[in-house]
């Protein structure tokens, strides 16, 4: 497969790209956006214990990341060798048990005060259970290897049974390992970030599939929404026509539940219009706390959904004393929770 060329990634570190997960985390709470995409504003007194948080991954997350590692190097294998990993379950948990060293080791360095290698692995981010908990439960390992072992046996029946498992892999797209860049381009003046999952090019149709790991109840719309985003992407970069290309989401976990999305130009431009305006309204809000940093609070409020803070990984935030204040008796369990893990 040839290499993908995309654009010199701009050298600005006042403004972050856009990105579907920067979108998210934005509108769920903007203390967390802050938080994770604004570390030269951090207030020095959480400054430290926040840039260790930023990097670990709520443990919520975990089953999706296994899922995403194990899908696209069974695929990369496929698209070199021609030919299949022989057991994608046993993959996943080595994928695991490499997430849970990786965490240890991250632990250990930071009680150490080492300095934690700033190169990031290619797919792996210490787990915020084993950061905070010191171990990563085998309830919660075999809850996650539960829904990781679901979703890689769908998948490979749905390659089956659209006929991609034996097919000439010529025309598949993944973006590309290691340190390669991520899938961007310009929306106009705006960078934008286009992570797609896997694409699929025969002649002039294009078909982009996005695996999804979690439920689709509530999440069908974001779903739409993405795809519309990757579409965008594919018109302005590999300058398919949107009436050439089908958008599918594959719920893995719901028996390959397909949610379908339409490709259209007017889509597109209704996407760039909100684009424009949320990149305006992040580039006001640096602006200003730019010039006025102790306004952080202000500026980038807690979310009204308090118990949110209860699985995010900042927990030097004072949504955490918040949760706290409101709720003692979810903290209370939690912390029962952690003395019962602490007992041989």
């Amino acid at each position: 497969m040839a290499s993908m060329q995309y654009p010199e990634w701009p050298p600005s570190e006042n403004q972050p790209a856009l990105s579907y997960s920067n979108i998210q985390v934005y509108d769920r709470c903007r203390r967390k956006w802050f938080l994770q995409y604004l570390r030269n504003y951090v207030p020095r007194d959480i400054m430290f214990d926040i840039a260790i948080q930023r990097q670990l991954m709520p443990v919520t997350m975990l089953a999706g990341a296994i899922v995403d590692a194990v899908v696209k190097m069974a695929m990369r294998r496929y698209m070199r060798q021609r030919e299949w990993r022989p057991d994608l379950h046993s993959d996943a948990r080595l994928a695991l048990d490499h997430f849970v060293q990786h965490s240890k080791l991250f632990t250990m360095a930071i009680d150490n005060r080492e300095r934690w290698p700033e190169k990031k692995h290619t797919f792996l981010r210490p787990i915020d259970m084993v950061y905070y908990e010191g171990e990563f439960s085998e309830t919660q390992r075999a809850s996650t290897m539960g829904v990781v072992d679901t979703c890689l046996t769908n998948f490979i029946d749905f390659m089956k049974s659209e006929d991609l498992h034996d097919c000439d892999p010529e025309g598949w797209r993944i973006p590309e390992s290691g340190d390669k860049p991520n899938p961007w381009f310009w929306s106009g003046e705006i960078p934008v970030y286009a992570g797609y999952d896997f694409a699929v090019v025969d002649g002039r149709q294009l078909r982009i599939i996005d695996w999804k790991a979690g439920r689709s109840e509530r999440s069908e719309y974001g779903a739409r929404d993405q795809l519309v985003w990757y579409s965008t992407f594919a018109h302005k970069e590999w300058q398919f026509e949107f009436e050439e290309m089908t958008l599918q989401a594959v719920w893995l976990q719901e028996g390959n539940k397909i949610t379908r999305a339409t490709a259209a130009a007017e889509l597109s431009e209704d996407m760039h219009r909100r684009w424009s305006s949320l990149y305006a309204e992040q580039g006001a809000a640096i602006g200003t706390i730019s010039r006025n940093p102790l306004d952080y609070e202000d500026l980038f409020p807690l979310t009204e959904d308090v118990m949110a803070c209860y699985s995010c990984q900042f927990k030097s935030c004072v949504g955490r004393k918040r949760l706290q204040s409101m709720y003692p008796e979810v903290i209370r369990a939690e912390q029962m929770k952690l003395g019962d893990d602490d007992i041989p």
